[in-house]
This record gives structure tokens, C-alpha cells and sequence, in this order.
């Protein structure tokens, strides 16, 4: 019983921290809790590569808005939300807007298999460095918001519903301010 209050009360002021944080980026309030990291963070800068062996380097993705997601093919609530970033990507081309999934954790091939079966086209980096503790990230799926100086802004634990109309006119309206 003690154990089981303990575990409460851990979960209830973790969550709790998440939802205070979430208030506003930039001034423009988040459909869904948003972890706001102010001031803005420096990340580290990695250079990985994609499934087809291409570089993949976080500067590549200056002056754009960046979703960078931390996801694994094992992990259900990761492969729920790849189709609704696919749709968000979709609905702001055009904009000062990038998605890119890291994988972590998952072979090449088991990765390419994965893309192919459930048809994702969403650019994806491997992880193969293991780079996602330098990002301090725990959990899967994890997703920072970087801003077009390449900086973390905000970041998210869990499967969020990333195309909802609400969700789209946020990330428009912050690639249009930031």
C-alpha cells in the first residue's frame, strides 16, 4: 500500500511538472502539454545517416522548425503516431517545417523492412552511434521542438495526435514566428 502511494505521488508530480510547463512557446499555446525549455537549449549536433546510407546531420535542418522524434519499431505508441507526423508533414509543406524520426535500438534492415510494410516515407536517421542519451532521452516516443537556430524549445513524452487541426495550426503558426 505505502509502495503503491509512493508511486502515486511520484507519477502524479512528474506529470504534474510536464502539464506547468507546458503554457506557451514563444506565446502560442500547444494543443497538448509541451515541456517549454526556456531559455533555448543547444543540442548536440549529430551526424548519422539515413536507411539508404545517406548523411543526416542536424544542421541540415536550420532555419526550419524540426520535430525530432525518438522512436523504435518495437515500441506500439511510436509506430501509432508515424502516420499522423506523415499527415502534419503533408499539411505544412511549404512552411519553415521539418520532421525527422531518429530510430533507436533497431537494425537496418528490420528499420527498412518496417518503412516498406506500413509505407512511411517520413525522413528517418539511424541511430546507430546511440546518440539519444545525449538528449536526455528516456522513453520512447520522445520528440524535442527545435527552433531554426537548431535549438531545444519544447519536448514531449509520449504518442500525441500530431494531425489534428489544432496541432497543425500550432506548428504553422511557430514556423511562421519563430
Amino acid at each position: 500500500m505505502k509502495k503503491s502511494i509512493l508511486s502515486l505521488i511520484a507519477f502524479s508530480i512528474c506529470f504534474a511538472g510536464t502539464l506547468l510547463a507546458g503554457g506557451t512557446l514563444d506565446g502560442i499555446k500547444p494543443p497538448y502539454p509541451i515541456q517549454k525549455i526556456s531559455p533555448p537549449v543547444e543540442v548536440y549536433a549529430f551526424s548519422l545517416v539515413d536507411p539508404q546510407n545517406n548523411p543526416v546531420k542536424l544542421g541540415d535542418y536550420k532555419g526550419k522548425i524540426l520535430l525530432l522524434n525518438f522512436w523504435a519499431t518495437w515500441c506500439i505508441p511510436c509506430v501509432k503516431e508515424m502516420p499522423d507526423f506523415e499527415a502534419l508533414l503533408a499539411a505544412l509543406e511549404g512552411e519553415d517545417f521539418a520532421i525527422l524520426g531518429i530510430n533507436v535500438m533497431d537494425s537496418k534492415s528490420r528499420v527498412l523492412r518496417f518503412l516498406k510494410q506500413k509505407k512511411i516515407t517520413l525522413p528517418i536517421a539511424l541511430d546507430a552511434k546511440g546518440i539519444y542519451p545525449k538528449y536526455k532521452v528516456q522513453n520512447f516516443p520522445t520528440t524535442l521542438i527545435l527552433n531554426k537556430e537548431g535549438q531545444e524549445i519544447g519536448r514531449t513524452v509520449g504518442i500525441r495526435e500530431w494531425d489534428s487541426p489544432e496541432s497543425i495550426e500550432f506548428f504553422r503558426t511557430l514556423s511562421r514566428k519563430l
